[in-house]
């Protein structure tokens, strides 16, 4: 606000140094941990946890899931400019076996907790790293992927992209693979 008017020629602000911020990446769950995580959990988390493991969520869109039919629908969390998004997630054949027909989550503080009692140097945001790692390696198709876990398709593609339920329903059904 100084500078703009000429009151001060330079900003005091360019001779802090800022560290500069490392992100960490995710570390997917092996199929042996994803095993263990559906038959070890308590029962009042399985469902809950089988949703975060099968969709994908960021673990602050928990508490927007709703089911229509054979979609999940939940806000997505990553919009910005206050923009109301949602995705849509078709129920997979490996969660299939654990959804209700009204699922609801737990508050993500809670799943925490009993997560960390089961893989305590593991996170919540990883079971979204273990979907997306078993989206890969079921060969969905990567712009079901992307619009199943909220990203975005890139500028163009936003425009330029609708694709039709039936399309991500298609991909989803290609999440099937055995656990030990």
């Amino acid at each position: 606000c100084a500078i703009a008017p000429h009151l001060i020629q330079f900003s005091p602000l360019d001779t802090v140094i800022r560290p500069t911020h490392e992100r960490t990446s995710g570390t997917a769950l092996t199929r042996t941990q994803e095993a263990r995580l559906l038959s070890e959990t308590p029962e009042k988390y399985r469902e809950a946890f089988a949703i975060a493991l099968y969709t994908g969520m960021r673990p602050n869109e928990y508490g927007t899931l709703r089911r229509e039919g054979d979609m999940l629908i939940v806000k997505n969390s990553k919009r910005k400019n206050g923009k109301t998004e949602y995705k849509l997630i078709p129920i997979c054949p490996m969660l299939r076996p654990y959804i209700s027909a009204s699922p609801s989550m737990p508050c993500a503080k809670s799943l925490w907790i009993a997560f960390k009692k089961l893989f305590p140097y593991y996170t919540l945001y990883d079971l979204r790293t273990t979907f997306n790692t078993r989206c890969v390696e079921c060969h969905v198709d990567d712009n079901a992927r992307k619009l199943m876990m909220g990203h975005s398709l890139g500028k163009l593609a936003n425009v330029y992209t609708d694709v039709s339920d039936d399309f991500l329903r298609q991909e989803a059904e290609k999440l099937f693979y055995p656990l030990p």
